[in-house]
């Protein structure tokens, strides 16, 4: 029998890496303790049972505005990946538009984008709050786990590094990089793929 965070695709021929609810508990319980190892200000919040991760909130600023992103961090059960959802905002507290935000995401992103942006980022309602949010579409993160786990040594370690492994490869598309030291703090255990620099928070 599998393990539960994986099922097979019969047609590719190859193993989706998916994870059931209380393993993606206890990994939202492991990323808020090394946040506050390192105060970098991950929590985890509990509305009506279900569990939200969310890291503080990021500024940036270019030339033009002040834009300011809001994350959260859920589990989706019917893919069975944690999802993320969040807010863009400009400075005077506006939601910017899907396309906007599109238009926003890094160059190395915005081929894959042009071709699949639909099924990538689109805009949902907050399954908790109920509010419309920006959500990265979950269909795909089975897929991509799959792809960016490839040669880790075991099913153990690819299990301890997955939320890491996946904030830090889906995070710079929309403005959140992780700090390097989640990646040591979760290699004190043994091997990552390389990961960005940022904050971030959890709900529960």
């Amino acid at each position: 029998m599998l393990p539960s965070y994986q099922a097979i695709d019969r047609e590719a021929g190859h193993i989706h890496k998916m994870i059931t609810d209380e393993e993606f508990q206890d990994l939202l319980q492991q990323l808020v303790e090394t946040s506050n190892c390192i105060k970098d200000g991950w929590f985890l919040d509990t509305v009506r049972d279900d569990s939200t991760c969310m890291p503080p909130p990021v500024t940036t600023a270019n030339s033009t505005q002040t834009i300011h992103y809001e994350y959260h961090i859920i589990y989706n059960a019917s893919y069975a990946v944690p999802v993320m959802y969040l807010n863009v905002l400009n400075s005077c507290g506006q939601r910017l538009s899907l396309d906007e935000v599109w238009e926003m995401c890094p160059d190395t992103f915005q081929p894959y984008l042009k071709d699949n942006k639909w099924t990538i980022l689109t805009q949902q309602e907050h399954p908790i709050l109920g509010i419309p949010f920006l959500m990265l579409h979950p269909c795909h993160t089975a897929d991509l786990m799959t792809q960016v786990t490839k040669g880790s040594n075991s099913e153990t370690t690819h299990k301890r590094n997955y939320l890491v492994t996946w904030l830090s490869t889906i995070g710079p598309m929309v403005g959140l990089k992780l700090s390097d030291q989640y990646a040591t703090s979760t290699n004190s255990q043994k091997e990552v793929p390389s990961f960005h620099e940022n904050q971030m928070q959890v709900i529960t």
